[in-house]
């Protein structure tokens, strides 16, 4: 049975309104938690948010909080424990999860812990404190309710894949995480994260629209950081700057379960003006975005020569 993305048409656009109600939820923990605690605890806030708000659109806040209380302690658990080796076991313990979960429910939640796990070693990296944790629970309850409130509860489709597919998803997200985490420790720094946030953000699409998905990805996402670079360059009042800012979130934000360009060009801008980036922080955003892209399509050659292997063991499980 194929995924959703790959035979059916994507969910409806939600309305500027359920956009507008996610984006004001959105800012009402993020520019407090900014005000008050800096930057590193407002990226584990939109790790939480993230998580929250993509747990809800899967399964509803009625089916996912037990999702959503696993996915908070896994993603907490490597302050507590901040050796790599630990922080390691987790990441490896969601990617199979990721696995196992799209083959029983069909739905991708676990990759989107991942992402929340991630962004809170960002925040640590960048700041660090003992706000940490309950900033970004601070986010996954907010993300939940505004997806609640806009009446976005479940909007995503699930599509259940057989065992091997959810086995090959496993893989990917483990050798990605492995060579992106080895990157971002040989880079080091907290903004070379970057590279295993995007990565991860691809493994929430079927493996089979990897190839065609990460290009498109790249020339979205590229054109983002070459548009905010651009309005950098006119030095534009601050409030304007982070007015488009805004609206270029708010784009994406609405865009965002569908597999247009869109949606990360307008992401790409919205963080690089958000944060006044400078021209060399867009440029490492680009070099981010390359390396993900070359290394999706990387493990998509590697994989889809594992999938014929696998064809040819189980030619009775149907391959997506």
């Amino acid at each position: 049975m194929t995924s959703w993305l790959s035979q059916l048409a994507p969910p409806p656009l939600p309305s500027w309104t359920a956009t507008a109600i996610v984006l004001a939820v959105a800012l009402a923990v993020f520019v407090p938690t900014y005000a008050l605690f800096g930057s590193g605890a407002t990226i584990a806030a939109s790790g939480g948010f993230a998580l929250g708000a993509f747990t809800v659109a899967s399964v509803g806040l009625r089916g996912g909080w037990q999702v959503l209380a696993f996915g908070s302690v896994a993603a907490l658990l490597p302050l507590a424990f901040p050796a790599p080796l630990f922080s390691t076991i987790v990441a490896v313990t969601l990617a199979l999860l990721a696995g196992v979960e799209l083959v029983r429910t069909g739905t991708r939640c676990m990759v989107m812990a991942i992402f929340a796990a991630l962004a809170v070693q960002v925040g640590a990296a960048m700041s660090g404190g003992p706000w940490m944790g309950a900033t970004f629970l601070a986010g996954v309850a907010a993300g939940a309710v505004a997806l609640r409130l806009a009446g976005l509860s479940a909007i995503v489709p699930a599509m259940r894949e057989p065992p091997v597919v959810g086995a090959a998803m496993a893989v990917f997200l483990i050798v990605g995480l492995t060579i992106s985490i080895a990157l971002v420790l040989t880079l080091q720094g907290p903004r070379s994260y970057w590279i295993a946030l995007l990565f991860v953000t691809r493994a929430l699409l079927p493996l089979q629209a990897q190839r065609g998905a990460a290009i498109r990805f790249g020339k979205g996402a590229g054109l983002g950081v070459l548009l905010a670079v651009a309005l950098e360059l006119m030095a534009l009042p601050t409030w304007v700057r982070l007015s488009v800012a805004l609206f270029a979130g708010a784009i994406g934000m609405r865009y965002t379960i569908h597999p247009l360009p869109i949606s990360s060009a307008a992401f790409s801008a919205a963080i690089l003006l958000g944060a006044a980036a400078t021209l060399r922080e867009a440029i490492y955003r680009a070099e981010a975005i390359a390396i993900v892209v070359g290394l999706v399509l990387f493990l998509v050659f590697a994989m889809d020569r594992i999938w014929t292997r696998l064809a040819t063991l189980f030619p009775d499980q149907r391959m997506g």
